[in-house]
C-alpha cells in the first residue's frame, strides 16, 4: 500500500501573496520592457463587455416582490511584447440587486467577480497558464425580508466569497508525448458553512506510441472546513492504457487507486477514518470486419456474438464474481446463451409484415443457491402507408408480442402478452401542416403475479403561417392510463394538455421587434394531479448592440395564481 502523504496547507493570506506576486511579476515584465518599446510597439487591447438593467415583479396572492438589478461586465485581452510570448486576459463583472418585499423590508445584494488569465509561451513546447478567479457576494440584512415571504428573489444568508488560483505547466515533446503539472488553491467563505479551503496538486502524463497509449494522473488534495474542524486528505492515482496492435483487436486496462484520510476535531466527533480503494480492470475487444464472430472479455466476463446468417445471430456470455468481506467470501457464476432471428420485410398486398424471435437460457450458481432461467420473445408487426391525396398521408401499424420468462425454484414465473396499434394522418395544405395521431397499447402479465395495463394517447396539432411574418401553432393531447395490479389495487389517470402559440416577427412594421404569445393548459382527472394554466406574452427588440425584452407571465396551479413581470435591457460593446 502506498504511504500516506499530507498536502502542505496554505492560508488565505498566503494565497493572496501568491496572487500578488504573480500579478507583480507580470507588471515587472511590462515595466522592464517599457523603455525599449516605442508607442507603435505597445500591444493593442481588445475590449468587450456589456451593461444592463433588469426589473422583476413577482406576485402570488398578497405577497409581492420587486427586484431592480444592475449588471456590468468589462473584459480585456492583449499580449505582452509578442503574441507568441505571453497572452493576458481579464474580466470583471459587477451586479447590484435591490429587492423590496410587500410585507415590509428590503435587501441589497452586491456580487463582484474578477478573473485573470495568463498564458506564457502558448505556442511553444512548454506553455504555462495561470488563472485567478474571485467572487464576492454580500447581502445587506439590516432590513431583511419577512421570514414567511414566498417570493424571495434574494435568499438571506446565502452570501459568500470565493477565490481560486490555478497554475499549470505543460511540456510537449517532439514525439507527441504530453506532460502537465498542476497546482490549485481555492477558498469558499460562506455565512452558513464558514470557511472551506481546498488545495490540490497533480501531475499528468499522456504517452503516445505506435499501437498504444498511456494516460496517467496523480493528484493529492486536501479539503478543510475551518468552522467544524473537519479535514480530508486524498491521494488519487489513475492510469489508462490502450493497446491496439491491429484494427480488429484492442485491449483497454484501467487502474484507479484512491486513499482518503478523514479527521474530525470537534469534541463530539473527535476521531479519524481511513479509506483505501483499488480498482483494476482490463477489457479485450476482438471485432474483425470480415468475420462473423466477435468476442469481448475482461474483469471476469467473456462473451461473444456469431452472425450465422443475415437474419440469425447467436450469443453466449459468462462471468465470475468473487465477493470478499468481513462476513466471509462467496463466488457467483453466471452463464447465458441465446439466439435471435429477424425476418426480412415482406410485402403482402400493399402491407408490410415482419416477425422477430429470440430465446435464451441462463443459469446462476453461488454458495447459496442455483437458479435457471428460460425466456424469450416472439413478436410480429403489420403496417401500411397510404397516400389518399396529393396533400395527405396515412400510416398505420399493429403489433403483437409474447414473452415468457420461466425461472426455477421459488422465483416468479411470468408470461407477458402485448398488443400495440398506431395510426397517424399528416396533411399539408394552405401553407401549413396538420397531424392527427392515436396510440393504443394493451399489456397483460400472466403467471405468479397477474397485472394489466391499458394506454391510449390521442394527439392533434397544427402549424399555420398566417403571413410572411406571423404564424400560429396549436397542440391538443389527451391521454388515459388504466392499471390493475390484482390484490394491490387499480389506478386510472387521465390528462388533457392544450397549447396555443402565436408569433409575429415584425410588430407594427418595426424590424427586429418580435412578439410571442404562448398559452398552455393542463388538466389531471385524479386527486393527485393539479390543473395548471400558464400564459406568457413577450416582446423582444434588438437594434445594433442593444437587446431589450419585456414579458408578462401568469401561472395558475391548483387555484393559486402567480404573475411575473420581467424587463431587461442590455448594451454590449
Amino acid at each position: 500500500m502506498l504511504s500516506r502523504t499530507r498536502l502542505t496547507k496554505y492560508s488565505s493570506s498566503q494565497l493572496r501573496q501568491w496572487v500578488s506576486r504573480s500579478v507583480f511579476s507580470v507588471a515587472a515584465i511590462l515595466l522592464a520592457a517599457a523603455p525599449v518599446l516605442s508607442a507603435a510597439d505597445l500591444p493593442p487591447i481588445d475590449w468587450s463587455g456589456n451593461v444592463g438593467y433588469t426589473y422583476r415583479s413577482l406576485t402570488t396572492g398578497d405577497d409581492k416582490t420587486i427586484s431592480n438589478q444592475y449588471l456590468g461586465t468589462l473584459a480585456g485581452n492583449t499580449y505582452i511584447w509578442r503574441p507568441w510570448f505571453a497572452q493576458v486576459g481579464a474580466r470583471l463583472t459587477s451586479t447590484l440587486d435591490n429587492t423590496e418585499y410587500g410585507g415590509g423590508g428590503d435587501t441589497e445584494s452586491k456580487i463582484a467577480t474578477g478573473e485573470l488569465n495568463l498564458n506564457l509561451l502558448p505556442q511553444s513546447a512548454t506553455p504555462f497558464t495561470m488563472m485567478y478567479l474571485a467572487t464576492d457576494s454580500r447581502v445587506d440584512t439590516t432590513a431583511a425580508a419577512p421570514s414567511n415571504s414566498l417570493n424571495s428573489l434574494v435568499k438571506i444568508g446565502q452570501d459568500f466569497k470565493t477565490q481560486r488560483l490555478g497554475l499549470t505547466q505543460a511540456y510537449i515533446t517532439q514525439t507527441g508525448h504530453r506532460y502537465r503539472a498542476k497546482l490549485d488553491f481555492s477558498e469558499w467563505d460562506s455565512s452558513i458553512s464558514g470557511v472551506v479551503e481546498d488545495q490540490s496538486m497533480g501531475f499528468e502524463a499522456d504517452l503516445r506510441r505506435p499501437q498504444q497509449r498511456l494516460i496517467a494522473e496523480l493528484t493529492t488534495q486536501s479539503t478543510e472546513r475551518v468552522r467544524t474542524g473537519e479535514e480530508r486528505d486524498s491521494l488519487i492515482i489513475e492510469a489508462d492504457h490502450f493497446y491496439f496492435p491491429r484494427k480488429s483487436l484492442r485491449v483497454d486496462t484501467l487502474t484507479n487507486i484512491v486513499q482518503t484520510d478523514d479527521s474530525f476535531k470537534v469534541a463530539s466527533t473527535n476521531g479519524s477514518r481511513e479509506t483505501d480503494q483499488i480498482q483494476i480492470s482490463s477489457f479485450a475487444f476482438w471485432r474483425p470486419q470480415d468475420r462473423p464472430l466477435t468476442i469481448t472479455g475482461g474483469s471476469g466476463t467473456l462473451g461473444g456474438f456469431y452472425q450465422l446468417t443475415k437474419g440469425w445471430r447467436l450469443d453466449a456470455r459468462g462471468d465470475v464474481a468473487l465477493l470478499d468481506s468481513d462476513g466471509g467470501s462467496s463466488t457467483v457464476t453466471n452463464l447465458r446463451t441465446g439466439a435471435l432471428y429477424q425476418s426480412d420485410v415482406h410485402d403482402l398486398s400493399g402491407y408490410t409484415y415482419q416477425w422477430f424471435a429470440n430465446a435464451f437460457a441462463a443459469t446462476q450458481s453461488s454458495d447459496i443457491e442455483n437458479r435457471q432461467t428460460f425466456g424469450g420473445t416472439l413478436s410480429h408487426d403489420l403496417g401500411r402507408f397510404w397516400v389518399p391525396s396529393d396533400f395527405s398521408t396515412i400510416r398505420g401499424s399493429v403489433g403483437q408480442s409474447f414473452s415468457p420468462n420461466i425461472q426455477s425454484g421459488n422465483s416468479a414465473t411470468e408470461y407477458r402478452l402485448d398488443h400495440t396499434m398506431t395510426t397517424s394522418w399528416n396533411h399539408l395544405r394552405w401553407g401549413g401542416s396538420s397531424l392527427m395521431q392515436a396510440i393504443l397499447q394493451d399489456s397483460r402479465n400472466f403467471g405468479d403475479q397477474d397485472d394489466e395495463q391499458q394506454f391510449l394517447n390521442l394527439q392533434l396539432s397544427r402549424t399555420q403561417p398566417l403571413s410572411r411574418l406571423m404564424s400560429l401553432m396549436g397542440n391538443l393531447t389527451w391521454q388515459t392510463v388504466n392499471q390493475d395490479f390484482g390484490s394491490l389495487g387499480t389506478s386510472e389517470t387521465e390528462t388533457l394538455v392544450a397549447r396555443l402559440t402565436f408569433q409575429h416577427s415584425r410588430v407594427a412594421g418595426i424590424p427586429r421587434l418580435r412578439y410571442l404569445s404562448d398559452l398552455s393548459h393542463s388538466e389531471a382527472a385524479n386527486d393527485i394531479g393539479l390543473d395548471r394554466f400558464e400564459w406568457e406574452n413577450r416582446l423582444d427588440y434588438n437594434i445594433g448592440l442593444v437587446s431589450t425584452r419585456l414579458s408578462w407571465r401568469m401561472f395558475d396551479q391548483g387555484g393559486e395564481q402567480t404573475d411575473l413581470i420581467y424587463f431587461q435591457v442590455t448594451r454590449s460593446f
